[in-house]
């Protein structure tokens, strides 16, 4: 059985290059074309991707707000519940005023906690997680299980 020849226009990004191709090709050889192409496709593991500094890298733009040192433990800390800024600094030992606040700061503008100011003598701030913060208890769990499996704790 032949086929007939059809035009084929098609372009690809290599190395921020535009490449147009025409092809005079049978029905045939287009369907293997995209056949091969599908399946080289598919056995491209995410570890074989590289991201280009335009792609957006979902485990990067999540360190860039949860990968500071402190954070992770200001958010175990108040995944169990609501938190006073005293409470959090005993908790974490070692850890500067300054740096507390900061680490808070940047948790508050990224939306992943939220700062109760009570309007009270002497002031009572208290410190919550957003919903987008408890969202990242999943993190939390799977750090912890890790942990566990990982380091011997006795």
């Amino acid at each position: 059985m032949t086929y007939p020849s059809i035009v084929l226009k098609f372009f690809y990004i290599h190395d921020k290059i535009q490449i147009k191709y025409t092809v005079n090709s049978t029905i045939a050889e287009v369907l293997t074309f995209v056949i091969i192409a599908i399946k080289e496709e598919s056995n491209v593991t995410n570890q074989d991707k590289q991201y280009d500094e335009n792609d957006i890298c979902p485990i990067k733009n999540t360190l860039s707000i949860i990968g500071s040192k402190w954070t992770l433990l200001i958010l175990r800390d108040l995944a169990d519940g609501t938190k006073r800024f005293s409470q959090l600094q005993k908790s974490l030992q070692g850890i500067s005023p300054k740096t507390l606040s900061s680490r808070l700061r940047e948790l508050e503008k990224e939306g992943i906690l939220t700062k109760k100011v009570y309007p009270e003598i002497p002031p009572r701030v208290e410190y919550s997680l957003t919903s987008r913060g408890e969202s990242l208890k999943k993190i939390l769990r799977c750090l912890a299980e890790w942990g566990k499996e990982h380091f011997n704790n006795g």
